[in-house]
């Protein structure tokens, strides 16, 4: 799958649109309120919806703004015109933009991070798959490995 491919597919999982591709709710149990703008992207571009209670100009405006704007480049302007638009769209007041953070962030853990495919990952699922999941694992309903 493409980078794009990659961030449609986590819209159609993360919310639940209507049928003009609007924002409805996140796609939890409990369908809470969707934000009033999702905004995903990365070198080939950017995906982009808009909650279906925001005024349409408004909508179109953003969505405008987003597809004339660098997929995901340098966006510092896209972002302050899109917050602008948030000031006026927002009804209570508390609409805001979620920040890009530097992936260069460490934060100091004794933790290991280990990731699938690789000999780490592996490791883990040997030990798990021999000495058995731990209680705590199995109480949010990882069984066995396989549920991994």
């Amino acid at each position: 799958m493409t980078d794009m491919e990659l961030l449609r597919l986590q819209f159609a999982s993360a919310y639940v649109l209507n049928a003009d591709g609007r924002l409805v709710s996140h796609n939890d149990p409990e369908r809470s309120r969707a934000p009033l703008v999702a905004i995903s992207g990365c070198a080939e571009g950017t995906i982009c919806a808009v909650r279906d209670d925001v005024a349409k100009p408004v909508a179109e405006e953003v969505l405008r703004i987003v597809a004339d704007g660098v997929p995901f480049a340098d966006n510092a302007q896209m972002i302050d015109r899109i917050a602008h638009i948030f000031d006026r769209a927002s009804d209570d007041g508390t609409a805001g933009l979620i920040w890009p953070l530097p992936h260069t962030t460490v934060y100091p853990s004794e933790a290991t991070v280990v990731r699938s495919g690789t000999n780490g990952g592996d490791a883990l699922l040997t030990r798990l798959e021999v000495g058995g999941m731990p209680p705590s694992l199995v109480e949010i309903g990882f069984l066995s490995v396989a549920d991994f």
